[in-house]
């Protein structure tokens, strides 16, 4: 019985965070995370796991279609941090040297001002330095350090980033749009 019912309110939540509406839907994730900072948007499709293992930042932008994973410990996502479509970060995975596929636990760190580009994967005990950009369709198995771009898979060194980073994140919308053929629809 129980497990119906988790189920149900699974499927619940999962329907009103459908809604196109940023200030509904950041409403209700600031009594899901653990901690949910000011002038942060997270547009449609975010799967996330263990909720009360998940803190944000203020000024942060997640995409659509991410994936956030508090379930092997805590993700922290700081300041200012920049996560684009369809990323995915893990705090839990399986042991490969394992029989009986044992889950390995261990927390993700996004440092502030870090920009995470399209369709990236951040492994579990991962960190990720101040300011470090990931390119995009990189797989991340080590830390990055501060002001660094890494790219590939694994992700590796690619360059020094230059910006002394003057920005900050300021995205907000009442609801979400996406335009086809010139036309506006509410999505």
């Amino acid at each position: 019985m129980k497990l119906i019912i988790l189920s149900i309110l699974k499927l619940f939540l999962r329907l009103i965070l459908n809604i196109p509406s940023f200030t509904f839907r950041n409403f209700i994730y600031q009594k899901l995370f653990k901690s949910y900072g000011q002038n942060t948007n997270i547009f449609l499709g975010l799967c996330f796991k263990e909720p009360k293992n998940i803190l944000i930042g203020n000024n942060c932008v997640i995409n659509k279609n991410c994936l956030i994973d508090g379930r092997g410990g805590l993700l922290t996502i700081e300041d200012n941090v920049d996560i684009a479509q369809e990323v995915q970060i893990w705090t839990l995975d399986h042991d490969p040297n394992c029989d009986l596929h044992s889950t390995r636990s261990k927390p993700v760190i996004v440092k502030k001002n870090s920009w995470i580009c399209v369709r990236s994967i951040i492994l579990p005990g991962v960190t990720i330095g101040e300011g470090a950009v990931v390119a995009a369709n990189s797989v991340v198995t080590k830390d990055v350090k501060p002001f660094t771009i890494v790219g590939g898979s694994p992700a590796k060194f690619i360059a020094k980033r230059k910006s002394k980073i003057k920005y900050k994140f300021s995205h907000f919308e009442y609801f979400e749009y996406y335009t086809v053929r010139n036309k506006t629809i509410l999505s």
